[in-house]
């Protein structure tokens, strides 16, 4: 199995397991607070930052990318500078098909992590 098919199958796990994830759980109510009902309701962190690696820069970066936007998150990418051509090309497809008020994909040298 070649590190990009793990990469493509850990992100359609997430796409496949995102509706039990982000489901309302429900949990025991105190005795003290009365006859209620309880839940816990998973709810975004607001900005993910994610640091990619220069060796594996795809199954580095977008399984965690696809996770945090999942969750809710923005997401904030910032891809090795090391693998220069492999972040140009994350940063145009990001730009040209994703949501850009979602996702940013940030590239340059380790002054900007």
């Amino acid at each position: 199995m070649t590190s990009l098919t793990a990469c493509l199958g850990d992100i359609e796990h997430t796409y496949d397991s995102i509706d039990s994830l982000t489901k309302p759980e429900s949990v025991d109510t105190g005795l003290l607070t009365g006859p209620a009902f309880s839940w816990i309701k998973p709810e975004p962190f607001g900005v993910c930052l994610v640091l990619g690696a220069w060796n594996y820069p795809l199954p580095t970066s977008l399984p965690m990318v696809a996770t945090a936007l999942a969750a809710g998150n923005c997401v904030c990418l910032k891809p090795s500078e090391l693998s220069p051509n492999t972040s140009n090309v994350m940063a145009k497809l990001f730009k040209n098909y994703l949501d850009n008020s979602a996702l940013i994909c940030l590239e340059g040298a380790i002054e900007i992590a």
